[in-house]
C-alpha cells in the first residue's frame, strides 16, 4: 500500500475572483492540483527554499 500525502489548501485572488487549489510536497517537488473549467490541472515544480507554499502560489499564478 502506498503512503498518502498530506494535501494543503490555499487560495489566490486575481481580478476579484478566488482561485482555490491544493498542494503537496514530496522531497523537493511541489505538486499543485487546480480544478479548472476544462478539468483538473496538475502543476509540478521544484520547491524553492523552506517555503513550499510560496512555490505552489507561484505555479498557480503562472497558470491563471
Amino acid at each position: 500500500m502506498e503512503t498518502a500525502t498530506l494535501q494543503n489548501r490555499f487560495s489566490l485572488t486575481k481580478d476579484g475572483k478566488y482561485y482555490d487549489a491544493t498542494f503537496s510536497v514530496e522531497g523537493d517537488t511541489v505538486s499543485v492540483l487546480y480544478w479548472a473549467r476544462q478539468g483538473v490541472v496538475r502543476l509540478i515544480g521544484k520547491a524553492e527554499g523552506s517555503a513550499p507554499e510560496q512555490t505552489a502560489r507561484k505555479l498557480l499564478r503562472q497558470l491563471i
